[in-house]
């Protein structure tokens, strides 16, 4: 029983810490009071949960970078933005537009096997531990996944730490999920890059993220640029290609080898 109290005292404090912190960091003190009447019904949803996906989702990323780290780097990434949005490179125009390929590290292939298995799952606690198996593996898609789950179902503090640890590992859907955790600024018109926003998309799809491009996409088409738009779609299905494939270790590699072997007659 003592366990059992000290298990949920520590799903509390844990969800409340985060919440807390990262609102502070994050948001500054306008919105703070919002985020403290929402952790009321986060932590009541993070105790009724049948299932530790929402205790999982937080502690992979815990696992490899502190909360100060993770508050550190959604605050610093916003401080940058608020320089870059000045740039010459935050310009939206198709003429300085030229398509980054997306070069990632490639995920294992069982954090690939992860991804696919929670894919197929398509919703629920246990799509969502097999998305945070696949992140804990170091896949990048997995822990963008993660973010609009969250966000999907209300827990903006763990979305808040996955885009931590994507912009932290220099990911460009951090940009991108940045954008999706400021939702509710207005994303504003394709060619404002001044709203933080509609910024961070742009700055996600010019480093090559595919839902970045395909979401600028969408919104140069309503705002009639459609060559534009097709642009920027030719070069995320062009970065969407190399999904699927994962990272050989020499243990597959030996296992390949055994099983060509075995079929030589």
């Amino acid at each position: 029983m003592a366990a059992s109290s000290n298990k949920v005292l520590g799903k509390v404090l844990a969800s409340i810490s985060i919440m807390s912190f990262l609102a502070i960091c994050l948001l500054g003190s306008d919105s703070f009071h919002k985020w403290l009447i929402n952790s009321a019904l986060e932590v009541s949803r993070f105790l009724t949960s049948p299932v530790d996906a929402d205790e999982e989702n937080a502690k992979w990323i815990l696992e490899s970078m502190s909360l100060q780290a993770a508050a550190d780097a959604l605050s610093d990434a916003k401080l940058d933005q608020e320089i870059w949005i000045t740039t010459p490179q935050a310009t939206i125009d198709e003429r300085y537009f030229s398509c980054a390929p997306l070069r990632l590290e490639k995920p294992s292939a069982s954090a690939l096997a992860a991804f696919n298995e929670a894919e197929m799952l398509g919703q629920g606690s246990e799509a969502k531990l097999r998305y945070t198996a696949s992140a804990r593996g170091g896949y990048w898609r997995a822990a963008e996944r993660l973010v609009t789950i969250n966000l999907r179902e209300g827990h903006e503090s763990y979305a808040a730490l996955s885009v931590a640890w994507l912009i932290r590992n220099n990911i460009p859907a951090g940009y991108n999920k940045m954008a999706d955790l400021l939702r509710s600024e207005p994303e504003g018109l394709a060619h404002n890059p001044s709203l933080l926003r509609g910024s961070f998309r742009w700055r996600a799809a010019l480093n090559g993220d595919p839902d970045a491009l395909s979401k600028m996409a969408d919104l140069l088409t309503r705002e009639g640029e459609p060559q534009f738009a097709k642009t920027l779609r030719d070069c995320a299905e062009r970065n969407s290609q190399t999904f699927g494939e994962h990272e050989e270790s020499p243990w597959d590699s030996f296992l390949q080898w055994l099983l060509e072997a075995g079929s030589t007659p």
